[in-house]
């Protein structure tokens, strides 16, 4: 796996991004969200800004096209 800071280095400088596709764990979320996997997690696409969490989307609803997206199939270790 890459270090940490492989992630960290492909933020946008405004600070405004989707993280798509991440696998997030389906306990920390409310509302309708598809059935997570055996390990109880789930694909979605997070919308960061200024550092904090704003929405959660199901994975593939974020806009397709926007600049400020990273797709979250790179695994980073801690």
């Amino acid at each position: 796996m890459e270090p940490a800071s492989c992630c960290l280095s492909r933020l946008p400088l405004s600070g405004k991004f989707w993280l798509k596709r991440a696998l997030v764990d389906a306990a920390l979320l409310t509302g309708d969200t598809p059935p997570p996997d055996p390990d109880g997690r789930l694909l979605a696409d997070i919308r960061v800004e200024a550092g904090r969490i704003r929405a959660v989307l199901p994975a593939g609803e974020a806009p397709c096209c926007s600049p400020d997206s990273i797709s979250a199939g790179r695994r980073c270790s801690r």
